[in-house]
Order: structure tokens, then C-alpha cells, then sequence
């Protein structure tokens, strides 16, 4: 056999073999059937008081997190040190990220605090705020089942000293089974949590003013 004839035999194969690849790379991107629901965290309304707003700048940096909720996807616990993930559905982005923009926006929609932004938005900040999560997720114990959301927050200066730390945690009742139930249930400790951080934030740069030298 002649090394064309060799190749001419051999042609036919690889193409078969790239279109099988191409059908197996469009069924997964092109797919919809397998693409689960996505589920954000709604902050709190706009507020439709008229307020006179701090003027400082504060940053909300990203939080951290253990790899347990740095993922996209749901966190279950059905017992006590032991995490699962709902199959049906999962968060628009990581977590941390997610709950980061969601800090912020609460602070916007709140109205008092001049300038909130993240460190590429807010370089120059006055205050930081930094957040550690520590529980975000529906946990079973018996036949109830809880949201739990739980996260220290640390207030620094301009200068980067501690001002201040606190662990803020939040439960709510899930009513119903299901995953929307549970997202749900998730958004109000969350929404909960977060005034009490806006409020906690602002008595504190009230109380400790952003130092002139």
C-alpha cells in the first residue's frame, strides 16, 4: 500500500472521528436540558428615605471562605460536621463573590454611607470592611430544617487598624421541601444579617472618625 492510498484510507477515519467530537462539544454547550436553575441573593429594597449620608468612602472586600462554600453550588447539611450540595439548582456565581456584590448593594439600597464600592471601584477607601463566612447553608436536624447564615465582619481605618470585630449569625425556618423553599429562606438570614451589619458599620465610623494625618 502506497503512502497515499495509506492516507486517503485514513482521512475518511479522522473525520469521522472530528465530527463525533464536534457532536459531543455541541450537545454539552448547546444542551439546555442539564443546565440547573440559577438562584441569586436579593438585597434589601431601595430606601425611599431622605437621608443625609455619611461622607466617607467604604470598601467591601471580597470574603473569604472555607472550599466548603467557596463553590456555586448549594450547601446542605444533613448532620452536624457533613456537607451536601443540591443537585437542582445552584448560585449565579461563587458564593463569596456573590455574597460580596450583595453586601454592597445592601449598602447602596440602604442610602447611608456616601460611597460603597469594592477595591477596584473604591481604590482609595476610608473604612474596609472584611467578612469571613462561616455557615451558608440549610441544615437538617430531625424533621426541621434551618437556614443558617453565619460571617465575622472586621471594620478597619485608612491606616488598616482594627476597629472593630463582630460575628454576626441569622437563622431562618425553611417552610417548605424543595430548593426554592430553601434559596428563599437563605435570602432573608442573609438580608437580616446585612442591616445588622449596616447598622453595626455605621455606628462604628461615627464613632471612630477618619483620622486627618
Amino acid at each position: 500500500m502506497t503512502r497515499n492510498t495509506c492516507f486517503s484510507i485514513l482521512k475518511p477515519a479522522f473525520a469521522a472521528l472530528a465530527m463525533a467530537s464536534l457532536s459531543g462539544c455541541a450537545s454539552l454547550i448547546l444542551g439546555s436540558g442539564d443546565v440547573p436553575p440559577r438562584y441569586t441573593l436579593q438585597p434589601v429594597a431601595i430606601s425611599t428615605e431622605t437621608v443625609d449620608p455619611l461622607r466617607v468612602r467604604l470598601v467591601v472586600t471580597d470574603p473569604q471562605s472555607e472550599a466548603a462554600f467557596d463553590t456555586s453550588r448549594i450547601s446542605f447539611s444533613p448532620e452536624p460536621l457533613r456537607y451536601e450540595y443540591y443537585v437542582d439548582g445552584e448560585w449565579t456565581d461563587q458564593l463569596p463573590l456573590l455574597f460580596g456584590i450583595f453586601l454592597q448593594r445592601n449598602f447602596e439600597n440602604d442610602g447611608r454611607v456616601a460611597t460603597v464600592g469594592d477595591r477596584v471601584s473604591v481604590p482609595l477607601g476610608d473604612y474596609v470592611l472584611r467578612t469571613d463566612i462561616r455557615a451558608f447553608h440549610v441544615q437538617r436536624r430531625g424533621e426541621s430544617r434551618t437556614a443558617v447564615v453565619s460571617y465575622s465582619a472586621k471594620l478597619f481605618n485608612s491606616r488598616n487598624d482594627a476597629i472593630a470585630t463582630r460575628i454576626f449569625s441569622t437563622s431562618e425556618p425553611v417552610p417548605e421541601q424543595g430548593l426554592d423553599g430553601a434559596v428563599e429562606a437563605l435570602n432573608l438570614a442573609a438580608r437580616r444579617s446585612a442591616m445588622e451589619t449596616i447598622d453595626w458599620t455605621l455606628e462604628l465610623m461615627r464613632q471612630n472618625p477618619v483620622p486627618t494625618n
